[in-house]
């Protein structure tokens, strides 16, 4: 069953632990003001880099184009119940950020 990773509405910039498939992985999520738009990185927990900065858009697996690095089998996808086109500074509540398994990618 898809799980909702945590979107919080009362930091611009935070990061926490997270178990993806039997791995621990560091998730941060920042808000850049310039851009108007929210970006998320995953690094291993001893601060290894696997991906940085990615543009959080609505509708699409955040990660799929770094699949060669260590990331989950499965993917990372930003929705919203509003109807937004975008996740502006305010849209957070409006927002979830959804992991779906390799198994459920591959049943839709």
């Amino acid at each position: 069953m898809a799980r909702e990773l945590p979107l919080f509405s009362d930091s611009l910039n935070y990061s926490y632990q997270v178990d993806l498939d039997g791995t621990v992985y560091d998730l941060q999520i920042r808000y850049n003001h310039r851009e108007d738009y929210w970006h998320l990185s995953l690094s291993l927990p001893d601060s290894t880099p696997l991906v940085t900065g990615v543009r959080m858009v609505y509708d699409t697996d955040l990660v799929s184009r770094f699949k060669q690095l260590n990331l989950p089998e499965g993917a990372l996808v930003l929705i919203n119940d509003a109807g937004l086109e975008k996740m502006g500074r305010n849209d957070v509540l409006d927002s979830k950020l959804i992991y779906l398994t390799e198994e459920e990618v591959s049943e839709l």
